[in-house]
């Protein structure tokens, strides 16, 4: 099974397809990868994305 840090996304199409992209390169910093569970990290990482998105920036 790939690790979450091992798994590359494919190429981006849209801006929105880019932005979610960045947003997750910016979540998946080892001291997020080493603190949540593999459930709790999926979560987090959507709540984050959720925040990045509505908000404009991060």
């Amino acid at each position: 099974m790939e690790t979450q840090s091992d798994y590359q996304f494919p190429a981006a199409t849209s801006g929105m397809d880019q932005l979610v992209e960045k947003y997750r390169r910016q979540f998946r910093i080892p001291e997020n990868l080493n603190y949540y569970s593999e459930r709790d990290f999926h979560h987090a990482e959507r709540e984050y994305l959720r925040f990045c998105l509505t908000r404009g920036s991060c």
